[in-house]
């Protein structure tokens, strides 16, 4: 069921790399002492966003998995922006643990 496409309404949720689900993984790799993993993704997570605001001023809704090129929806913000508390816990600073 592997599939990676441009779809709204609903959205493609079989194959794409989600901010979203990035950052719930993230979380539980974190809380249950998954440190060298968390701190993995979280790397792969910054400068996957990083290098699409670099490149197109904003962020995507989603990515490939295969190359990482954004797949839809130009200055899609919502739950991408978690990627900030990802950034705060790699660099050792506070962070919101409520979500």
């Amino acid at each position: 069921m592997y599939h990676v496409a441009a779809s709204n309404n609903p959205s493609c949720w079989l194959g794409p790399v989600w901010g979203i689900s990035n950052y719930l993984t993230f979380r539980g790799l974190v809380k249950y002492g998954y440190t060298d993993e968390a701190r993995e993704l979280c790397e792969k997570t910054i400068r996957l966003l990083g290098r699409d605001i670099i490149r197109f001023g904003a962020m995507h809704e989603y990515y490939s998995p295969a190359d990482g090129e954004p797949v839809i929806n130009l200055g899609f913000q919502n739950w991408n922006m978690l990627v900030l508390n990802m950034i705060y816990w790699y660099e050792g600073k506070e962070y919101i643990e409520e979500f």
